[in-house]
């Protein structure tokens, strides 16, 4: 997206006093996102080790969520000691598998338990009740793809929620609350 569209957007979404985060891999962007006072940061689990984009995206003091992917606790806590300490760093625990057994979602207090931190969960699997299920270990947020519709393929199209699923998605997840 051209930084002209992203610059509109960000504007509009201001307007409406929403937060909005950006997940990006391109380091010679991050000043322009610094710029525009983007209020928080995804590192996509694939960057888990770009410790000079982590860095960079420390420099401005927002918050950072790093997708752990399928980093190993070895791995996150070996990248936790190579950067620049933050209070504003996350993990995002991450379930890419189909089943629900395969979510892993324990894996949110192993988490919490090793790193000290908040740790949130990011659904990548089709099967959506892992969405409100995360709920029993308590993630500080959950980060979900939403799409429009099923009429077109879209970036990770086989996890993402139609708009029309949310409030059903929500009413979930305020049942597994009470």
């Amino acid at each position: 997206l051209s930084n002209k569209f992203i610059s509109r957007i960000i504007r509009k979404i201001n307007q409406k006093k929403i937060k909005i985060g950006i997940a990006t891999d391109d380091i010679s962007r991050l000043d322009f996102f610094i710029e525009k006072n983007i209020d928080f940061y995804k590192v996509l689990s694939k960057d888990i080790n770009n410790v000079d984009l982590i860095n960079k995206i420390i420099s401005s003091n927002k918050r950072i969520f790093l997708s752990t992917g399928k980093a190993d606790y070895r791995t996150i806590k070996h990248l936790l000691g190579k950067i620049s300490q933050s209070d504003k760093i996350r993990l995002i625990h991450t379930s890419f598998d189909s089943a629900l057994e395969g979510a892993k979602l324990e894996r949110i207090e192993k988490l919490k338990n090793i790193f000290k931190i908040p740790i949130s969960y990011g659904n990548h699997s089709p099967y959506l009740m892992n969405i409100p299920l995360s709920i029993i270990f308590n993630p500080e947020y959950i980060f979900t793809y939403v799409k429009l519709d099923n009429t077109k393929n879209y970036p990770d199209d086989n996890h993402a929620i139609t708009i029309d699923m949310i409030d059903e998605i929500l009413y979930s997840v305020k049942q597994i609350i009470k």
